[in-house]
C-alpha cells in the first residue's frame, strides 16, 4: 500500500506506552481479549496497538467486520505500561500482544468491530475507530504530579487544529482527572470539539463513561460547554465561532466521580462544520433535495443532496450526510433516512385536528416538519383503507433531533372507526433489533413506533408534538407510514450465570461440531406463522450447517456447525437468513445481535455495538469429541429417558468433561450438568417430559467442555464441543394410573388401588411404587404390572404413630423396561386418609 505513514518514532512510542496503560488488577474475570489500545488511528497510516487478555500465545488473525483495516503483524509482549506511572510491568505469557494495523488511504471513517482469533478461540468483540486527522497522544496520561501534568491552564498541552487527541480520561487514583489542551484560533474561526468515549466501549462490563467538555477564550470567558448531546448522548460535542484571536483552553474529563477503571477517549478538534440537524431528515429514493442545515455553532446553511436510487434493508436505509452532499468529511456525520415512497412537508397553520393539513398522496408516505413553538401540535389528514397495515415510525431522536415525539392517530369526523392510537416511546423490536425493554435504553427508543391497522375505509388524523412541550428550529421530525412486511430475527441467547457476551461468536474446532442456541424474535407486527428455514451465508468451504425448520412461536432453536478435520484455520463473517418454506411468501429477516459497549451495574446500558453478521472461526483440533447414541425408544410424557453420551479422547487428555444441553423442547426438562469423571468415556444424561409436552420428533444436541482449566463466566480456557443432532420422539405415556381414595388406620395394614389405562404397548413386566407417602405410611411391596392389566393394588403398612389426616397428591412411579432401557414414568394423583386406631 502506497503512501503509508508508519508511526515508529521513539517519541510516539513513548506516548503510545502512556496511552495504552490500564489498571492491571481491575477485574478478576479473564477475557480472551480485554481491550485494544489505542482505539483510534488516522486513515492511511500504520499504527501499533496492544491487546491484553488471556490465552494470546497462539494469536494468529484479526477479523474486521468491514473492509479498510488489516493486521500485518502480531508479536508477543512480556511487559506492559503500569497504569499509574507508565513504567514497564511484567506480565505472564499470553497476557499481552502487539499488533500492526494497516489502515487503507480510502478506509471509511468511523467504527470497526473486530475479533482476535487464536488457535483455540475467537475473542469477544472489540471496537476500533478511524479518523481523518493525525492522532496526537496525551502527553501526561497518568496521575498528574509535579511538572508532568496537564490538569490546569498552566500545564495545558498545546495541540494543532484539525487533529484527534487520544487521551486517558480517568485514573484509579483520581476519579476526576481533567485534561486541558491549548489550541490557537483566529478571530471568527470556527472550532468544533467532539468527544468519543462512551462509544469506544473501552472495556467489557467496565461501567459507563460520562464526559464533559468546556472551552474558554483567551480572555477567560466560557464560550462553550456540553456534557450530553442530541447527536451522541453521553459523548459531548461543542462548536463555536471564535470571538477573538489567541489560545483557547479546552478542558475534558469525567463530570462526576466514578468507580470505573481507566477510560480512554478521542477528542476531535478542528475547523470542520458540525451540523446539529437538517430539514428534512429524509427523502425518497433518487430525490434531489435542498437541505436546510442547522449548525451547532448557531449558523445556518444550505446543502444540495442527491439521494441514492436504492438502499439496503433495515437500518441501512439511513445513509451518512457526507455521502449524499458535497459537505466535507467530518467525524461521525449526521444520518439521513431514505425511503421508497414520497415525502410531504408541513405547511404552517395546522395546529388543530379540525384544520389538519390534508395529504392527497396515498399511503405509504412520510410527513416532515418542525415543532417551532411551545406546546405546538402538527396535524395531518390522510385516507386509509380497511385491512391495510402500516408501521408508523418516527425519526427524531434517532437522527439527532431534540424532539421527544408523541404521536396520535384517530378517525376523522365522519369515519365510523373508534380506534385511537397514542404512542410515546418504542421497544427494540420496532427498530428490528433485540434488547431488554427497560435495562437497555437507547435514544432511538424515544421515537414512537407502532402498527396502524385501519378498521374502516376513510380519513384519519395524525398529530405529533413534543412530550415536554419543548420547541425550537432543531426540533425536527419525520413520520413514515411504512408498508408492513412480515419478518423474523435471530440473536444469541444468553447462557445462565454467564456474562452476556460470553460465547458470542462461533468457533468450530477441526473435525468437530459446534452447537449454538439462537433465540427467535418475531418481527414487528409480523403475522406469518408458517414454517421457516435458515440459510447460512459466508461459511468457509467444507463447513456443514444444520438447523431445524421452525416457526415464529419457537422461542429458541439449535443450529450446528461442523468443520472437516483438514479445514484451514480461518475467520469469516456469517449471515443467517430466515426464509419461509413457502417460496410464495416474502419473509424478511436477519441476525439482530446487540452487544453492550458500556454496561452499568445491574446490566443497564445505553450504548450498543449492533451487527447483522456473526463472527465465525475454524479453530485447531480440540482434545476430545462427543456424541450421543440414538435412543432406541422415545420419551414418553410424564417419563424420563437416559441418553448415552460418549467422549472420544485425543492425545493425552484424560480430564473430566462437563456436559449440558443448551436447549430442550417446551415441557422437557433436564438433569443438572453431567460430569463424566477423569479417564471415563461414557455418561448418561437424563431428560424428562411433562404431561404438557407436545408430541413429535425433536432434534437434540449437547455441549461439552473441560470441567477444569478455564473461566466458566467467560469461557476463556475451555474448548466447547457440540454433539451431532440425534432424533428424540416425544410420545404419549405407556399408561395412566388413576389412584382411588383410600382410608387406613394407625397400626394396621391397608391398600391403595389404582385403575390402569393402557396407551402404548410394552413387553415384559413393569413395577410401580408410590411417591409422596405421609410419614408413618410405607409401601410393603412394589406390585408388578403387565400390559393389558386393568388395575393394580399397592399394599401399605401404617405405623401406630403415623400422623392422622388427609394426604393429597399421592403419585406412583412406574418403571417400564423397553428395548433394554429402564423408563420411569409418573402417573396418578391419589388421596390417603389416615384415621386414629379404633378404640384408642
Amino acid at each position: 500500500m502506497r503512501n503509508l505513514i508508519f508511526v515508529k518514532s521513539c517519541l510516539h512510542l513513548a506516548f503510545l506506552a502512556l496511552l495504552c496503560a490500564v489498571p492491571q488488577s481491575a477485574s478478576a474475570v479473564e477475557w480472551s481479549a480485554d481491550f485494544v489500545l489505542p482505539q483510534l488511528a488516522q486513515r492511511g497510516t500504520m499504527v501499533t496497538v496492544r491487546i491484553q487478555g488471556s490465552g494470546l500465545q497462539t494469536a494468529e488473525e484479526v477479523l474486521f467486520y468491514r473492509e479498510g483495516i488489516r493486521c500485518t503483524a502480531i508479536r508477543q509482549l512480556d511487559t506492559v505500561p503500569h497504569s499509574h506511572n507508565g513504567t514497564p510491568l511484567k506480565v505472564e505469557p499470553g497476557k499481552a500482544i502487539e499488533l500492526d494495523f494497516e489502515i487503507a488511504p480510502d478506509a471509511p471513517l468511523g467504527e470497526y468491530y473486530l475479533r482476535l482469533r487464536t488457535k483455540q478461540k475467537l475473542s469477544e468483540m472489540l471496537s476500533f475507530w478511524v479518523t481523518q486527522f493525525p492522532v496526537v497522544p496525551e502527553e501526561h496520561a497518568f496521575v498528574d504530579t509535579g511538572e508532568t501534568r496537564n490538569d490546569s491552564p498552566q500545564y495545558a498541552q498545546r495541540i494543532p487544529l484539525n487533529c484527534t487527541v487520544s487521551g486517558l480520561g480517568c485514573s484509579n487514583e483520581r476519579a476526576n482527572d481533567w485534561d486541558v489542551y491549548r489550541v490557537a484560533l483566529t478571530e471568527h474561526q470556527r472550532c468544533t470539539c467532539q468527544i468519543i468515549s462512551a462509544r469506544l466501549g473501552t472495556v467489557h462490563a467496565g461501567g459507563l463513561t460520562d464526559m464533559a467538555i468546556e472551552v474558554r477564550s483567551p480572555s477567560g470567558k466560557r464560550v462553550a460547554r456540553n456534557n450530553r448531546s442530541a447527536l451522541f448522548v453521553h459523548d459531548p460535542v461543542v462548536s463555536f465561532i471564535a470571538p477573538e484571536a489567541g489560545d483557547y483552553l479546552i478542558t475534558v474529563g469525567q463530570q462526576m466521580d466514578s468507580e470505573i477503571r481507566n477510560i480512554h477517549y478521542g477528542l476531535h478538534i478542528g475547523d470542520f462544520p458540525r451540523p446539529a440537524i437538517t430539514f428534512p431528515l429524509g427523502g425518497q429514493l433518487g430525490d434531489e433535495l435542498d437541505l436546510d442545515v442547522f449548525y451547532l455553532d448557531g449558523s445556518r446553511g444550505k446543502l444540495k443532496a442527491k439521494l441514492p436510487n436504492e438502499v439496503a434493508a433495515f437500518e441501512n436505509s439511513m445513509v451518512e450526510l457526507t455521502t449524499i452532499t458535497d459537505m466535507p468529511e467530518i467525524p461521525s456525520p449526521n444520518r439521513f433516512q431514505v425511503a421508497a415512497f414520497p415525502s410531504v412537508y408541513e405547511v404552517e397553520g395546522h395546529s388543530r385536528p379540525e384544520n389538519a393539513q390534508t395529504i392527497d398522496q396515498p399511503l405509504p408516505v412520510s410527513l416532515n416538519g418542525i415543532i417551532r413553538t411551545e406546546g405546538e401540535k402538527d396535524w395531518y389528514r390522510f385516507s386509509a383503507k380497511k385491512g391495510e397495515r402500516y408501521r408508523v415510525r418516527v425519526y427524531a431522536q434517532t437522527l439527532g433531533s431534540k424532539l421527544d415525539p408523541f404521536v396520535w392517530i384517530k378517525p376523522a369526523e365522519g369515519n365510523p372507526s373508534r380506534r385511537v392510537y397514542e404512542q410515546d416511546d418504542s421497544l427494540w423490536d420496532g427498530h428490528d433489533w433485540e434488547g431488554h425493554h427497560y435495562r437497555h435504553q437507547v435514544k432511538d427508543r424515544l421515537d414512537p413506533v407502532f402498527m396502524f391497522e385501519p378498521d374502516e375505509d376513510g380519513d384519519y388524523l395524525l398529530g405529533i408534538a413534543d412530550t415536554r412541550r419543548e420547541w425550537g428550529d432543531d426540533y425536527v421530525y419525520r413520520v413514515e407510514l411504512q408498508p408492513h412486511h412480515d419478518s423474523v430475527f435471530l440473536y444469541y441467547k444468553d447462557y445462565p450465570v454467564q456474562y452476556t457476551i460470553m460465547r458470542d461468536a462461533i468457533g468450530v474446532h477441526r473435525g468437530a461440531t459446534q452447537t449454538r442456541p439462537f433465540a427467535i424474535m418475531n418481527g414487528f407486527g409480523s403475522q406469518y406463522d408458517g414454517p421457516i428455514r435458515l440459510e447460512a451465508r459466508g461459511l468457509p468451504p467444507g463447513v456443514d450447517f444444520d438447523s431445524p425448520i421452525f416457526t415464529k412461536n419457537d422461542p429458541v432453536i439449535m443450529a450446528t456447525f461442523r468443520a472437516p478435520a483438514d479445514a484451514k484455520l480461518q475467520t469469516a463473517l456469517l449471515e443467517l437468513i430466515p426464509h419461509a418454506v413457502d417460496e410464495n411468501v416474502n419473509l424478511l429477516g436477519a441476525v439482530a445481535q446487540t452487544h453492550a459497549s458500556n454496561a452499568q451495574r445491574g446490566g443497564y446500558s445505553p450504548l450498543f455495538n449492533k451487527t447483522r453478521k456473526l463472527g465465525f472461526a475454524i479453530l485447531e483440533e480440540a482434545p476430545f469429541d462427543i456424541s450421543i447414541d440414538e435412543p432406541g425408544i422415545g420419551l414418553a410424557k410424564n417419563a424420563e429417558l437416559d441418553l448415552k453420551v460418549n467422549v472420544r479422547r485425543k492425545g493425552d487428555f484424560t480430564g473430566a468433561v462437563y456436559l449440558e444441553m443448551d436447549w430442550l423442547p417446551q415441557g422437557v426438562t433436564k438433569q443438572p450438568p453431567l460430569i463424566i469423571p477423569e479417564g471415563e468415556d461414557v455418561g448418561y444424561y437424563k431428560i424428562s417430559a411433562t404431561s404438557q409436552t407436545v408430541t413429535g420428533n425433536y432434534r437434540l444436541t449437547i455441549t461439552a467442555r473441560e470441567n477444569e482449566g478455564g473461566d466458566p463466566f467467560t469461557g476463556v480456557g475451555f474448548h466447547y464441543i457440540g454433539s451431532p443432532f440425534i432424533s428424540v420422539e416425544v410420545m404419549e405415556p405407556y399408561l395412566q394410573i388413576e389412584l382411588q381414595r383410600a382410608a387406613v388406620e394407625q397400626g394396621k395394614r391397608g391398600e391403595l388401588v389404582g385403575k390402569i389405562r393402557h396407551l402404548r404397548k410394552f413387553s415384559g413386566v413393569a413395577t410401580a411404587r408410590l411417591l409422596r407417602l405421609p410419614n408413618g405410611v410405607s409401601l410393603i411391596e412394589e406390585p408388578a404390572i403387565k400390559y393389558g392389566q386393568e388395575s393394580v393394588v399397592f399394599p401399605l403398612k401404617i405405623e401406630a404413630d403415623a400422623l392422622t389426616g388427609q394426604y393429597k397428591e399421592i403419585a406412583c412411579d412406574v418403571k417400564i423396561t423397553d428395548e433394554g432401557q429402564d423408563i420411569h414414568q409418573q402417573s396418578g394423583s391419589g388421596v390417603i386418609r389416615v384415621d386414629e386406631k379404633k378404640g384408642s
